[in-house]
């Protein structure tokens, strides 16, 4: 099983190993996967710090726990963007727990 999977603006997800190629522009981080694919990662314009964070993220989540697949996503915070992973598991149990909250 593929551990590490980044999710992209439109909730979809690639798998981290997958992507050969990172792009910032004007109108966000891209990815580039094996199949030509592009897929945007965040909204706006990033630092290139961003880019290398986001390298570090992956091989962070790629050397974690292997009995559960992580998912990378973009955090807001303080106005910078930042990344971190969750493992599956985590993302089941937040999703679960924040619907029960809005019934």
């Amino acid at each position: 099983m593929n551990k590490a999977w980044i999710r992209c603006v439109d909730d979809t997800l690639v798998r981290a190993d997958s992507v050969v190629t990172l792009r910032n522009s004007v109108d966000g981080l891209t990815a580039e996967t094996l199949t030509g694919r592009i897929v945007q990662l965040t909204r706006n314009e990033c630092p290139s710090t961003v880019q290398l964070a986001l390298l570090e993220e992956i091989r962070s989540a790629e050397s974690a726990d292997d009995r559960f697949a992580k998912v990378i996503m973009a955090v807001e915070g303080r106005g910078k963007l930042a990344w971190r992973h969750e493992s599956v598991d985590t993302l089941i149990d937040l999703i679960l727990e924040h619907q029960g909250e809005d019934s």
